[in-house]
């Protein structure tokens, strides 16, 4: 028999590990609940910190602050009880003492009945992180009859609707079942899966749905519907019956989209925490990704550790996954064969790497592009044209970038809107709304997957001109004034290697059209390696002299950071006047699709660092005093 404790209007099943008040689960998760469980077992006493830690995080080396978090989670939940936030009191520097109102009771349920009030599945690896969903989901299911957890595929939708169920198992009746739908083909085989898994048969007369909703009229249960993304409709039929006529039906449902039904609390699922490059070994490995990455490994080889030159490499490969589980534990199968460092070094060929995952699973579980081509099969036309095509942004872009991108042929401007809501809502791209304005990304994940159906599409260099387009056309509206420089998804740089890859890619078809802007924003080093872009000059690194035959303008001192960009180089009327004029004869030439001879001499750029006011050097006493004609032209 499990032990079961009475703190107040509060239940704590301590095997269970789940709190119930008044039949319904407190937001206390898996982890708190074995702290209060250590402390409610010797009430009035003291409990050490390390009692506490070895009982609640066994075979674990935690520091005393997780040991802190946890203790105050319990005291909000208690809290909601008038005085329950002081039923724990601290002994300074030793542990902690319950104080409060405490019964031990005996489940009265007879050994084995707990098999018959569920078919969760029993998990064959343990559950790593999720702690602050869990908590929350718990929650959430307190004032929602209908939860939908919503991801990107291999994100741990299933996992983690089955461990809220196991742990809230004990707050209802009859029970909590579990209904796989990633078998079924048919639509009509929903309610039918269903009925099955609770043991109710067919009523003469009626549909299914609506036989299956009034038998549960009196029950009291958790329903959860796994991966219900390909059958969108006859889930959400089922639903809304199941919803209007058992009112005493949860539902917790699992899908890579919403079911759109009245009631319905969406739960976006986000990717598991990701660790600092920066940081030290043990806190990369304390990290949620790292700590399921070592779990999958450890698998692989019990005696794998994790030394302090590798964890850079493991932090490294933690952010190019993008923290989802699916693909973790992908590279991890890779240990037996492959360093850390080896992993992290193929990660771009991650569709070839991550592969031979668990025979059982389903097919695409078993490799991350399987994961994403059941998405993309699920999308129609127009949505798969729209992700391939946003695929070109490499970091965040806005609405009127996408809609400038990924318009053309069948899929017009209008469109956009619609399937970019769309994309958003299958998890497919990721909405910020934190800023002045919302802007959106793809997970580097994705964003890989549909830059190779680019390429299949063949619309790689199509895609790319409209990108530079719009970044071109961002650059002719933008007003003169100030310093600010458009990044290439049209919107002022927020990340910096955006920006510079953006300078080096479609340099020479915005160097004419932004030049002025684009100087006051850049080193030096860049806007030389963009002229020689722009003029079919060979590159160069921008240390040290500039190969013999590169344009005159990249061997002058230039001095982006002085407020009026290059202009600010030509210290009298006379220069500024001659710059103006070359840069309006450089922004009107065509595409330097061929070029044919030194195209410098055309813009007639000027022909010494002198003649742009460069600070000339001739002798050591020069350092002193600036230039006579300097000094003249700096008092007109």
């Amino acid at each position: 028999m499990s032990v079961v404790y009475e703190i107040g209007l509060f239940r704590l099943d301590a095997e269970a590990k789940v709190m119930t008040r008044a039949g319904m689960p407190a937001p206390l998760g898996a982890r708190a609940c074995a702290v209060l469980a250590t402390l409610v077992e010797r009430p009035n006493e003291y409990v050490s910190k390390t009692h506490i830690m070895d009982t609640a995080w066994p075979g674990l080396v935690v520091e005393e602050g997780n040991l802190t978090v946890q203790i105050s989670a319990i005291r909000r939940a208690l809290g909601e009880v008038a005085g329950g936030e002081r039923w724990i009191e601290t002994l300074a520097r030793r542990g902690y003492r319950f104080v409060g109102p405490v019964t031990r009771l005996q489940d009265l349920r007879p050994h084995g009945s707990a098999s018959a009030r569920t078919n969760l599945p029993e998990p064959l690896t343990s559950f790593i992180g999720r702690e602050r969903e869990l908590v929350e989901i718990k929650r959430v299911l307190a004032g929602s009859r209908l939860v939908t957890l919503t991801g990107v595929g291999g994100i741990g939708k299933t996992r983690l609707a089955q461990q809220v169920a196991a742990e809230v198992v004990d707050a209802y009746r009859d029970g909590v079942w579990f209904v796989d739908l990633a078998p079924l083909a048919e639509p009509a085989l929903v309610a039918s899966a269903t009925a099955q898994v609770l043991s109710i048969g067919d009523a003469t007369g009626k549909l299914l749905h609506e036989s299956l909703s009034d038998r549960l009229r009196d029950r009291e249960l958790l329903l959860v519907l796994d991966n219900c993304e390909h059958m969108l409709e006859a889930c959400a039929r089922l639903v809304g019956a199941i919803l209007a006529r058992a009112p005493q039906v949860t539902i917790v449902a699992t899908s890579r989209e919403p079911l759109q039904v009245d009631g319905e609390q969406i739960y976006p699922l986000s990717t598991l925490l990701l660790p600092d490059p920066y940081a030290t070994a043990d806190a990369i490995a304390d990290s949620e990704a790292a700590q399921l990455f070592l779990d999958r490994a450890r698998r692989q080889q019990p005696h794998f550790v994790l030394t302090p030159t590798q964890a850079p490499a493991l932090a490294s490969l933690c952010i190019h996954l993008d923290g989802i589980p699916l693909a973790l534990e992908l590279a991890a199968a890779r240990v037996p064969s492959l360093t850390i460092e080896q992993i992290n070094a193929r990660v771009n060929d991650r569709f070839r790497l991550l592969i031979g995952g668990s025979r059982t699973a389903q097919p695409r579980q078993q490799t991350l592009r399987g994961a994403l081509d059941w998405s993309h099969g699920l999308l129609s036309e127009a949505a798969r044209v729209a992700w391939r095509r946003l695929a070109a942004f490499p970091g965040g872009f806005t609405l009127d970038a996408a809609g400038y991108v990924a318009a053309g042929g069948a899929v017009d401007e209008a469109m956009v809107v619609d399937l970019l809501a769309h994309l958003v809502a299958c998890s497919l791209v990721i909405a910020d709304t934190q800023g002045a304005g919302v802007r959106y990304r793809l997970l580097e994940t994705t964003r890989a997957y549909g830059l190779e159906k680019l390429g299949e599409a063949g619309e790689i260099a199509a895609v790319r001109r409209r990108h530079a387009q719009f970044v071109r056309r961002s650059f002719e509206r933008a007003p003169m004034t100030g310093g600010t420089c458009l990044n290439r998804n049209g919107t002022p740089p927020t990340r910096s290697s955006a920006t510079t890859s953006a300078r080096l890619w479609i340099g020479r078809h915005l160097t004419g059209a932004g030049m002025q802007r684009w100087a006051r924003r850049s080193p030096a080093r860049r806007v030389r390696s963009g002229l020689r872009c722009r003029c079919g000059a060979k590159a160069h690194s921008g240390s040290g002299p500039p190969p013999k035959g590169s344009n005159r303008l990249c061997r002058t001192w230039i001095k982006p950071a002085s407020g009026s960009g290059l202009e600010s180089c030509c210290r009298t009327r006379s220069r500024r006047n001659r710059w103006r004029r070359s840069s309006k004869r450089m922004s009107s030439t065509a595409e330097p699709a061929t070029h044919s001879g030194p195209p410098m001499r055309s813009c007639a750029w000027p022909s010494s660092s002198r003649e742009w006011g460069a600070p000339t050097m001739r002798h050591k006493r020069s350092r002193r005093r600036p230039l006579k004609s300097s000094a003249r032209a700096c008092r007109r």
